[in-house]
């Protein structure tokens, strides 16, 4: 179906298209273009009784996570002093 669309319309690289909804050619267009019968009965079917599209669920393109908690700061201990350059020598000045 999508072929005689894109065949009738002049369009080579339809499989990125979709087919309009309740989209039929016409007869000219039919003897123009040799379209076979059985695919303008399909198509006339569906302009008919066309089928609603599905639902689809919204995309997310990134991955949620948890923030882990931050760490408590232990103003106690030389390690994490020598950090900042402060070390043992300035804490009780």
């Amino acid at each position: 179906m999508l072929e005689a669309w894109a065949t009738v319309n002049g369009l080579r690289y339809a499989y990125l298209l979709r087919l309009p909804q309740g989209w039929v050619p016409t007869e000219e267009q039919i003897a123009e273009y040799c379209l076979d019968p059985g695919v303008v009965a399909e198509l006339r079917a569906n302009a008919e009784a066309p089928e609603p599209k599905p639902e689809l669920p919204p995309m997310r393109f990134y991955r949620e996570r948890e923030e882990p908690l931050p760490l408590e700061a232990d103003t106690e201990a030389p390690e994490q002093l020598d950090l900042f350059g402060v070390g043992l020598a300035g804490v009780g000045a």
